[in-house]
C-alpha cells in the first residue's frame, strides 16, 4: 500500500513541477489554461487514488494483516490499479505532447535544436515506460506470484520517476550544463552566454592638481585732468579751423 500511495504521489509532483515549469517558457494565455486545467486534473486525481488505495480494505490493517482477517471486505486492487496508470498514460501524454506546436516554429541554431528535440525525445521515454508499466501491470494481476513480478513493476515505476524528473529539470540546470560543457550547452549567440563572474579590479584615483591661471595684466590707464582734456579739445579744434 505504501508503495502505491508513493508512486501515486511522487508522479503527481513531478507533473505539478513540469507544468508550473510551462508558465516560465511559454507565456501565452492558451498555455496558461492548459497548465491550470493539468494541475487541477492532476490535483483531484491524485487525492481520490489516494483515497481509493487507503481505503481498499475494511478495516484498513486488513491489507497487510491477511491472516487475521480472513473474511475481509477488500476492493480488487489488481483491477483498480488500471486506474492510476491509465490516468499518468494519458496525462503524461498530453504534458510531454503540449511543447510540440512550439518546437515546430522555433528558429534557433541547429545545434540548440538538437538539444532541444533530445528533451522532447526523453518526454516520450516516459511514456513509453508508461506503456509498459501499463503492460506489468496486467502480466502482476494474472500471474500468482505477485511479490516476483511487483519487483520489476517497482524497477519500472522508478525509470519513469526519474526520467520525468530528468525531463523537468533540464531547462533550470542549463545554465549549470552550459557553464560545464560549453562546447554542447553554450548558447550559439555570444550575447546570450552565461555571464562571467568578474574579478573586482582595485583602481586608484589621485586626485590631478588644480592650476588657476594667473590674471592677466591689465593695461596702463593714464588718468588726465579735466582741464588738460578741455585744453586737448580746444587746441584740435583751432588747428582745424586755420587748416580751413
Amino acid at each position: 500500500m505504501g508503495v502505491q500511495v508513493l508512486f501515486v504521489f511522487a508522479t503527481s509532483l513531478i507533473k505539478s513541477s513540469i507544468l508550473l515549469s510551462y508558465f516560465r517558457v511559454f507565456q501565452d494565455r492558451r498555455t496558461t489554461w492548459f497548465c491550470y486545467g493539468m494541475l487541477v486534473f492532476t490535483a483531484s486525481s491524485t487525492v481520490t487514488c489516494i483515497f481509493i488505495l487507503l481505503f481498499q480494505c475494511r478495516p484498513m490493517e486488513a491489507f497487510w494483516k491477511v491472516a487475521q482477517y480472513a473474511n475481509a471486505n477488500c476492493l480488487p486492487i489488481d483491477k483498480l490499479a488500471y486506474i492510476p496508470v491509465c490516468i499518468s498514460l494519458v496525462s503524461n501524454l498530453l504534458i510531454f505532447l503540449w511543447p510540440a506546436q512550439y518546437l515546430i516554429k522555433i528558429r534557433i541554431a541547429l545545434r540548440q535544436k538538437i538539444i532541444v528535440n533530445i528533451m522532447f525525445l526523453l518526454g516520450f521515454c516516459v511514456f513509453g515506460v508508461d506503456t509498459c508499466l501499463l503492460w506489468y501491470v496486467r502480466l502482476v494481476s494474472t500471474e500468482s506470484d505477485k511479490t516476483w513480478n511487483s519487483a520489476t513493476l517497482y524497477a519500472i515505476i522508478i525509470i519513469e520517476n526519474a526520467t520525468a524528473m530528468i525531463c523537468g529539470s533540464m531547462p533550470a540546470c542549463k545554465p549549470l550544463l552550459a557553464e560545464l560543457l560549453p562546447v554542447i550547452f553554450a548558447p550559439a549567440n555570444p550575447c546570450s552566454r552565461p555571464m562571467v563572474r568578474v574579478e573586482h579590479i582595485a583602481i586608484s584615483v589621485q586626485p590631478a592638481e588644480l592650476q588657476i591661471p594667473k590674471k592677466a595684466a591689465l593695461p596702463e590707464v593714464h588718468h588726465l585732468e579735466y582741464g588738460e582734456v578741455n585744453n586737448r579739445r580746444n587746441g584740435s579744434t583751432t588747428d582745424r579751423r586755420a587748416g580751413t
